[in-house]
């Protein structure tokens, strides 16, 4: 039985605040494409690798920077700028002073520290534009079609896919700070009941308005117990907030 869930929204009195609310639900995704871009310059990087555990360096590829300035695979970092390794709080972008341990010798090398875009573009450049083509396409049905209530649900589903797909193809793991992947993680619980929300009530409305209540208010809920199962749960709530994304 088909309802008017697909007609547009007339809701009265506060009806004003919807423009508002979709309007800085459009910045979010800008927003982020330019935190990731400028994260990723800020954000010093390796082309080399080590055990951040021991010092050790464990591989060092003939075009990196490591292996022009001198180092070798099987070095032991013992200090940085004077700051003995176990105790180093992190690397800053420049040129650092590494005091290096290699068999009896020990000596000191400098090591050019560059961005992490310099080596990390193409995941950048393609984490980009598939955010920014999900947030064009949602927001272009948006605008031609903002008072129909499912184009609506497509464009907030359209933002979520966008947040959940951008943080961890630009950067999953070289971060100064993780709450983009923390964001990452809450849109994609959120996403699945989006998307089942529009298929319920678009093209078609399936069952009555209460019927589709009872089906997708529990679904919201479940989604918002599982991210604060991820969030404050520790391994645990991970595992539980990876079953939810399985089922």
């Amino acid at each position: 039985m088909q309802d008017n869930a697909s007609k547009p929204s007339k809701t009265p009195g506060l009806a004003w605040l919807a423009p508002i609310a979709f309007a800085l639900l459009a910045l979010v995704i800008p927003a982020l494409v330019a935190y990731e871009i400028v994260d990723q310059y800020r954000t010093p990087a390796f082309d080399f690798t080590v055990d951040w555990a021991t010092g050790v360096i464990q591989d060092v590829p003939m075009e990196s920077s490591a292996n022009y300035s001198g180092f070798w695979e099987g070095d032991v970092i013992l200090a940085v700028n004077g700051v003995r390794f176990d105790q180093r709080t992190t690397f800053a972008i420049g040129v650092s002073f590494l005091e290096i341990q290699r068999g009896a010798e020990a000596f000191t090398l400098e090591l050019p520290i560059y961005p992490l875009a310099r080596y990390n573009w193409p995941y950048l450049t393609s984490a980009v534009l598939v955010a920014l083509a999900y947030w064009i396409s949602s927001l272009w049905l948006l605008i031609r079609r903002f008072q129909r209530s499912e184009i609506r649900i497509i464009f907030v589903a359209g933002q979520a896919i966008a947040i959940c797909l951008l943080a961890p193809m630009a950067n999953l793991n070289a971060r100064l700070d993780y709450w983009p992947i923390h964001l990452s993680v809450a849109a994609l619980y959120f996403a699945a009941p989006l998307i089942l929300h529009h298929y319920l009530t678009f093209p078609v409305a399936l069952g009555t308005a209460r019927q589709r209540r009872g089906v997708l208010l529990p679904l919201y809920g479940l989604a918002l117990i599982s991210f604060a199962c991820w969030y404050w749960g520790g391994f645990w709530g991970r595992q539980i907030g990876t079953i939810y994304t399985v089922l």
